[in-house]
């Protein structure tokens, strides 16, 4: 048996595309409110949705349906990413070959935030 492990890059134009899928699609039932903390402001809302944002500093403020805040930064998305190619690589996969759903978007986006998958 030969064991390898993959890990793919994530442009921004992907990050934004799978923040849209999260933020619209996925996550509506235990994500309530996104609201931006600190970034540029070259950009109208919604700011997650343009590949730009990501490219420069950038805080948003996530309250979840229990009422706590949580912080979305550079390193936040990184650490779902990594979790995704680690754990779930499948839906990695599926990310880089933009055959990923609303689903997947939202285990992105709880990995990113939570750590783990903590709903559905």
């Amino acid at each position: 048996m030969i064991d390898a492990t993959v890990t793919y890059s994530l442009s921004p134009g992907m990050l934004a595309d799978l923040m849209v899928t999260a933020i619209e699609g996925g996550c509506g039932y235990w994500a309530h409110e996104l609201e931006l903390v600190s970034g540029t402001d070259l950009f109208e809302p919604p700011y997650y949705a343009d590949p730009r944002f990501y490219c420069s500093p950038f805080k948003l403020a996530l309250t979840d349906c229990e009422g706590d805040v949580h912080t979305i930064d550079a390193d936040t998305l990184a650490k779902g990413w990594r979790l995704l190619n680690e754990l779930y690589p499948r839906r990695a996969l599926a990310v880089v070959d933009e055959t990923y759903d609303a689903e997947d978007a939202d285990v992105f986006l709880q990995l990113a935030v939570y750590g783990e998958i903590v709903y559905g």
